[in-house]
């Protein structure tokens, strides 16, 4: 059942579009994940979870990865894909200030604080 009960074995996608003035290299994203992640930009694969790195899945744990991904000047889009193994099944995800990378309003205490656009998907 897509909608409703977790769905074992499955993924799911969240895809948005990020409005960048200039070229930005390296931006700062928090993620969390239940249990695998990819994350796309551009259409190019960014960093994986994997079930190399957590072999049996994982909680979400919000802001557990810090990453920098390339936004290009103009418009970007970005893809989230998130890979259930069993039971919960959950994503979330924020750009950030990289200089407020743990401090209270990143990693986990208030994920979604004024400096940051955030979304969080939990089906």
């Amino acid at each position: 059942d897509a909608f409703g009960a977790t769905t074992e074995n499955a993924a799911a996608y969240a895809f948005l579009y990020v409005w960048s003035e200039t070229d930005s290299p390296s931006v700062a994203v928090a993620t969390g994940s239940d249990d695998w992640l990819m994350v796309y930009v551009n259409g190019s694969l960014q960093y994986t979870i994997d079930e190399v790195a957590y072999p049996t899945g994982r909680g979400c744990t919000i802001g557990s990865e810090y990453q920098g991904i390339p936004l290009s000047a103009g418009l970007n889009s970005v893809l989230f894909k998130v890979v259930n193994g069993g039971t919960g099944f959950a994503l979330s995800s924020q750009f950030i200030d990289s200089g407020a990378y743990g401090t209270t309003g990143f990693g986990g205490y208030n994920p979604y604080a004024a400096t940051g656009l955030g979304y969080s998907l939990n089906p």
